[in-house]
């Protein structure tokens, strides 16, 4: 990648705005993520991603017309994290999407945590999961809890296809659609182990009829059926309802 101290001047015709348009003068990083060839995500899916990166309170993410990488991405987080959120938003992105953000498009506003800014808290917890096998299948249980009343949920599958991360993760779901609005009833659309700012996590998509797409994630430091079953409860933290 070209240094990122030198600039670059880019032409209206090389940015795609005609010969009439004014040049612009842009850091070497930002030429290089606006020359390659990069996917165009959702705004709003951005958004979700960044703010459930540790010490992240707030996201808002800007793009040019006709660019599908954001010049300007708004962060508010914790002052102790605000050096390093920028980062882990710019590997999470380029985990999930292949999208390259240059680090010159952020802007953190650091604050002291307190309860205005402090994420709400999910009132539904995951209190064990278990997996057996029965009979040549692969079966997990989870079991949440709230206030006092405990719920589970069961997930199968054949041992030679088994997917444990998978079985947690659909086990939780079907324990945690208890708690969901009336109708609303979202699948698991996928599960996976990726590497976010250095730190391996499992990260899931779930999608519900009329509803976009929730992520959730959770660091992957253990048993990754308990990751996984955490990584559903983070997506639906906007859903659940004690």
């Amino acid at each position: 990648m070209p240094p990122l101290r030198r600039s670059v001047r880019l032409s209206g015709l090389q940015r795609g705005q005609g010969a009439a348009a004014a040049p612009d003068v842009v850091d070497a990083e930002t030429a290089y993520a606006r020359t390659i060839e990069q996917p165009y995500v959702d705004t709003g899916a951005l958004e979700q991603v960044a703010q459930r990166v540790a010490g992240v309170y707030g996201c808002r993410v800007r793009r040019r017309a006709g660019l599908a990488c954001p010049d300007h991405v708004r962060v508010i987080a914790d002052r102790a994290r605000s050096t390093a959120v920028a980062k882990d938003i710019q590997s999470a992105w380029f985990a999930l999407w292949g999208l390259y953000v240059p680090r010159q498009a952020f802007s953190v506003t650091a604050v002291q945590r307190g309860d205005d800014w402090a994420p709400r808290r999910v009132r539904v917890q995951l209190r064990e999961v278990r997996a057996d096998r029965v009979a040549g299948d692969v079966r997990v249980e989870v079991t949440l809890a709230v206030r006092g009343r405990r719920v589970r949920g069961h997930a199968a599958s054949p041992e030679a296809d088994a997917d444990p991360r998978r079985l947690a993760a659909s086990a939780a779901l079907e324990a945690a659609t208890r708690f969901l609005p009336a109708g609303c009833e979202p699948g698991l659309l996928d599960i996976r182990r990726l590497r976010v700012g250095g730190v391996p996590a499992l990260v899931c998509a779930l999608g519900a009829v009329g509803r976009p797409p929730l992520l959730g994630i959770c660091a992957a430091a253990g048993d990754d059926r308990v990751a996984a079953a955490r990584a559903v409860l983070d997506a639906l933290n906007r859903l659940l309802r004690a």
